[in-house]
């Protein structure tokens, strides 16, 4: 490779004494003499600009947002970073997961908002109500629209990690369907879930509580009905919701019942408007729920959850 670094022909003479030539260098870049481009671990590499000008086959993911540039080298860090297999960088000496943990602290803590989009299950508008909830008091948001298991876990494990660093974590909000053992993450799926522990009701296996990272967090607001169910965790000593405490550092907030969103004849008033979470009116479900498993108490609405014990009733 020239000092202008453009690949000239590499010779060698064969074992039969022959003289063979190629464009492929020491870099393993292979010039393609038509479009004047170089092929690089699977990708088009333009050397006049100083980018790839074919997508990246890893599409990243939206809870960090600098991976989602289909364009850019190693996360445009390639003095400390490399990327050996054209899928994911690396420090060359000691992986990954130090060259995170290396980045440098951000002042503004961050502000996720997960939420599933799919028919039957889309929480869109109250995710969207929420950041703007967020935002009028200054806070940083990022929104994680989920349609798998996999987004959520990949979502979960990814918070904190931006493209100016590491930063803390405020809030966590999670709009999705839930029973007292499970998040359900596509309406009427039984394996598109992620339950306490790591099976569904028929065994089968699906995501845990064991595939989420521990994470330092002030606070996270679950919207799931029936996720903070009181009897579960009496009878059992753990729901969904007291499970996920155990691994974030802050208090979660949950509900026992079915929960509903905005103005209602009893609150007509509130001070946030439509999308407002609630103890919903019609407990039809609840109720299905607490007969099947012989649970003879009434819902009392929102809970909060601390090191894995319940901690006290909210007023609402």
């Amino acid at each position: 490779m020239t000092a202008g670094t453009e690949i000239q022909p590499r010779c060698m003479r064969t074992a039969q004494g022959k003289n063979t030539c190629t464009m492929t260098g020491t870099s393993a870049s292979q010039m393609d003499e038509a479009g004047g481009l170089y092929f690089a671990q699977a990708r088009r590499y333009d050397s006049g600009i100083g980018r790839f000008v074919s997508e990246d086959i890893m599409r990243g993911h939206i809870a960090v947002p600098f991976t989602m540039n289909h364009y850019s080298y190693c996360w445009n860090r390639p003095m400390d970073l490399v990327d050996l297999n054209g899928m994911w960088p690396e420090d060359p000496t000691a992986g990954v997961t130090k060259a995170l943990t290396d980045m440098q602290r951000c002042d503004k803590p961050v502000s996720y908002i997960f939420y599933t989009t799919g028919e039957g299950s889309d929480f869109s508008k109250q995710a969207e109500w929420k950041a703007e909830q967020l935002e009028s008091i200054d806070k940083n948001v990022v929104m994680v629209p989920i349609e798998s298991a996999d987004d959520f876990v990949n979502g979960w494990n990814n918070m904190g990690i931006t493209p100016d660093g590491i930063a803390d974590i405020e809030d966590v909000e999670i709009y999705t369907h839930s029973n007292a053992t499970t998040f359900i993450f596509v309406d009427g799926s039984e394996t598109e879930a992620l339950s306490v522990s790591g099976q569904n009701s028929d065994l089968q296996k699906i995501k845990g509580i064991c595939d989420l990272k521990s994470k330092d967090i002030v606070s996270v607001n679950i919207y799931g009905c029936n996720s903070g169910n009181l009897s579960q965790y009496i009878n059992n000593k753990s729901n969904i919701t007291s499970a996920l405490s155990k691994i974030v550092s802050g208090d979660v907030y949950a509900y026992d019942g079915n929960v509903a969103f905005g103005p209602t004849w009893s609150r007509p008033f509130r001070k946030y408007g439509k999308y407002e979470d609630r103890l919903s009116n019609i407990q039809k479900g609840y109720i299905k729920i607490a007969l099947k498993n012989r649970w003879f108490r009434k819902s009392i609405g929102k809970v909060k959850y601390k090191d894995g014990e319940l901690y006290e009733k909210c007023d609402e």
